[in-house]
Parts: C-alpha cells; sequence; structure tokens
C-alpha cells in the first residue's frame, strides 16, 4: 500500500464548540521565555494535525479529540516557558483550526504557531521542531515525519465490536494497517486508561511495554469556571428547553447507544413513575445522516403519542460555551455508551457543575472510579434498566450528588496542568533518548 498521501480519518462528529481558555489567568507576560533562558534551552514541540478529509465548523474543536489537543496545548504552553509549539494543519483545515485557536494565540502568540503546510517533506525542511505529538492514530501522513513521534492511541472502537463495524471492514484493515506502522516507528506510544493500554496496545497491536505509557486525562474545571452563566430563562428560550430535562451530549455513532436509550425514555414515560414529570430527553446532534438514522427513526416512528415523541429533543451542534450551561440546567446527565476509552467526559464535564450522573457500568470506567457504587449504573444493553436509572436520576437528592462527587473527588481534582506536566516528562525524556 502507498502511504505517501494516505491519511485514514474516519469521522462522524457531534459537539460544535468555541475553545475557551480557562487556564489563562495570569498577564501576559507571565508567558515569555525568561531572559536567563538560553537558546539551547528551548524546547520546540510540534502537535501534527494532518488529516485526509475536510472537517468543517466545528469538526476540530467539537469532537474529543480537538478538545484534547486544546487543553493538552494550553497546559504545556502555561506550565513551561521555555517551549514553542508549532500546530502543523493540513491546508484543507487550517481555516478551522486556526480558528479554533484564536483564543490561547492572544495569550501565546510569541510560544504557538499554527502552520498550514501542503506536504509532509516541506514540514521536515521547514519546521523545526525535536520531536512531534501526533495526538490521532489514524494519521498516516505522520509516518513521513523525520523528528521523533509521540502517538496518542485513545482507542480502536472496532476491535471490540467487530460485528457492529464488519459493514467498514475494508476501511478497518486499511486503518489497522496504518496504526500499526505507526506505533512501529513512534518512540513512545501513549494511551488515557490501562483498559486500552492492556487491550489495544499489548494484546493487539503487541507493544513492549516500555514503548507505553498511560496519561489519564483530567475534567474541565478552569474552562468551565471561565464561561458566563447566563440567565437560565434565556438559556432555555435558546433553545426551546421549557421542561425539565435530562441530557446526553454525544455524537451519534453505533457505539453511543442512543437508540436503546430513546427506548430505555420511551418506557420509563409510560411508567408510573413518570406521572406528572414532563421530563426531556436532550441530545447533542441529529440522528439524520448518522450511522443510526434507521434504528432511531423505527424507535420514534413506533411512538403514536406525539407529545412523548416531541420529548425526545435533537439539539444539533453547540456552540462550546453553551455546553457547561446546557449540563448545568439539567436535572442529570445520563451516558448509555457501550464503550469508551477513558472516563467519559460527559462525567467529568456534569460534575464539574455539580450536575449528577447515570452512567452505563463499563470496565473502564471502573478502573478509573473506584467507588462505583455512589453512582447510578445501568447494564447498556438493558432497556429496562436505563428505564430504571432514568427514574434514580430523576428522584435523585443533593446528598447523593455530594456521595458522587465524594467517590469521585481524586479524579476531579486533576486538572489539564497536571496531564500537561506528564506530557512534559514523557517529551523530556524522548528528547534526552
Amino acid at each position: 500500500m502507498n502511504l505517501s498521501n494516505y491519511s485514514t480519518t474516519k469521522l462522524i462528529w457531534g459537539q460544535s464548540t468555541e475553545p475557551s481558555c480557562g487556564l489563562m489567568k495570569s498577564p501576559k507576560s507571565n508567558n515569555k521565555i525568561d531572559g536567563e533562558n538560553d537558546k539551547d534551552d528551548i524546547k520546540h514541540i510540534g502537535f501534527f494535525l494532518g488529516y485526509s478529509i475536510p472537517l468543517g465548523e466545528g469538526g476540530f474543536e467539537g469532537e474529543g479529540i480537538g478538545r484534547f489537543v486544546i487543553r493538552l496545548i494550553e497546559g504545556l504552553l502555561y506550565n513551561e516557558k521555555n517551549v514553542i509549539i508549532t500546530v502543523a494543519v493540513d491546508s484543507d483545515n487550517f481555516y478551522f483550526i486556526n480558528k479554533a485557536f484564536k483564543k490561547i494565540l492572544l495569550y501565546f502568540s510569541d510560544r504557538l504557531v499554527i502552520q498550514r503546510f501542503y506536504g509532509v517533506e516541506w514540514l521536515n525542511m521547514n519546521v523545526p521542531v525535536d520531536a512531534w505529538v501526533v495526538p490521532y492514530i489514524g494519521m498516516g501522513l505522520a509516518l513521513q515525519l523525520k523528528k521523533p513521534i509521540i502517538v496518542c492511541l485513545h482507542d480502536l472502537v472496532y476491535m471490540h465490536f467487530e460485528h457492529m463495524y464488519s459493514y467498514e471492514s475494508g476501511f478497518n484493515e486499511e486503518y489497522t494497517f496504518i496504526v500499526k506502522k505507526l506505533v512501529e516507528k513512534a518512540t513512545k506510544i501513549v494511551f488515557n486508561s490501562y483498559f486500552i493500554r492492556d487491550n489495544e496496545g499489548l494484546k493487539f497491536l503487541k507493544l513492549p511495554i516500555e514503548k507505553t505509557e498511560v496519561i489519564r486525562l483530567a475534567a474541565p474545571k478552569q474552562e468551565y469556571n471561565s464561561i458566563s452563566l447566563y440567565d437560565e430563562d434565556n438559556f432555555r428560550s435558546k433553545y426551546k428547553l421549557y421542561n425539565d430535562y435530562i441530557v446526553y451530549p454525544s455524537a451519534v455513532r453505533l457505539h453511543k447507544n442512543h437508540d436503546r436509550l430513546i427506548e430505555g425514555f420511551f418506557k420509563f414515560k409510560q411508567s408510573d413513575e413518570e406521572a406528572g414529570t414532563n421530563l426531556d430527553l436532550v441530545l447533542t446532534h441529529n440522528y439524520k445522516n448518522s450511522p443510526k438514522e434507521g434504528e432511531i427513526k423505527t424507535i420514534l416512528n413506533k411512538c403514536k403519542d406525539i407529545n412523548m415523541r416531541n420529548s425526545v429533543i435533537f439539539l444539533g451542534k453547540l456552540p462550546w460555551d453553551d455546553l457547561p450551561l446546557l449540563y448545568n440546567y439539567a436535572v442529570g446527565t445520563i451516558i448509555p455508551t457501550l464503550f469508551e476509552g477513558s472516563c467519559p467526559f460527559q462525567i467529568l464535564e456534569s460534575l464539574t457543575v455539580n450536575t449528577p450522573v447515570a452512567m452505563s457500568d463499563i470496565e473502564v470506567v471502573r478502573e478509573v472510579i473506584s467507588n462505583i457504587d455512589e453512582f447510578i449504573t445501568f447494564d447498556p444493553y438493558s432497556t429496562e434498566e436505563i428505564k430504571r436509572a432514568i427514574g434514580s436520576l430523576w428522584k435523585i437528592n443533593d446528598l447523593e450528588i455530594k456521595k458522587q462527587k465524594k467517590a469521585i473527588s481524586n479524579v476531579m481534582k486533576r486538572t489539564w496542568l497536571d496531564v500537561a506536566r506528564e506530557y512534559e516528562i514523557l517529551i523530556d525524556g524522548v528528547l534526552n533518548k
């Protein structure tokens, strides 16, 4: 297979956002490189964003990988005054990705460069980095980079659900080919959980353990604290959310389980428990043209009660700075996903604004949250259990919310500055080899 112009990036991406630089509260002068630093001490780090398809508005910063990149770069620049970061972006996506970094550029214009490129060889010749971070394992163009690379492997969801993703078998084979070549080339491969390191890294890819590193993600506390909360009535009017609601912020994908969630929600609406609640289910995507369109359309059409059917609300893409408000004014957040590569972002984001959660009982959650019994959990394959979880979420009280926060307190204490420090240590180790 010729890899010279090949980058595998298969996207069905959700939430749109405008990143909010929550970490940056220091004056700009604090971000200058200290005069005492010799030029030889300055580290030049590259982030490689070489996609093979146009992402469009919100297609980068609105997805988990985009938010991960923005938060990590922000933390690295804030922690280390002697680092210069170049974000290399393919020409088709330069406009939107450059726009996603505009607030960080205001703080770090002297140490952050968003560089458009048309070919990787040009980068090798003209962009003076010491090492590259490749934040998405599907970027085959990264195979052409000359400097050491650190690859982030968030998950290979298709290997866990071969039956579900079998229709993409040709794509999966090509993707696996790229993945194997990239991890072979990489100096280090970073995972967000031991579950993914052990399954994808050690078992599936047969990686030597010394090439692997586990660095957990963090709650977006500083970021959320920087977003201005506006009046609840105005927010509800903007999105026509006039009833109490539970929310599931996620793109519609095969393993995200929207169809069972809607079925479970309808069962709750038909139960005695629901009487008088007038509860809505709010989803931050649109099922049309999604891989679950057929299943969701069938479930909605089977519901003959128009009011009940209309209680399932697809908001579509939201601006990033409206997402904390969506959590904040919700009765609760429900996360029915069948699979995640790390602790689901929604758990951390929701509890950051004190909104309780109900979540799938999946292995990666148990790895991160040791006292999971304090949470509302359910079997994501059971619509009856989803119905029960919705009822429990509806009735949850302040004491139970405090118990949830206490059970995850160690995770919630972790910040993106902590994540960035662990990457700093990893990068230093790569540079000193």
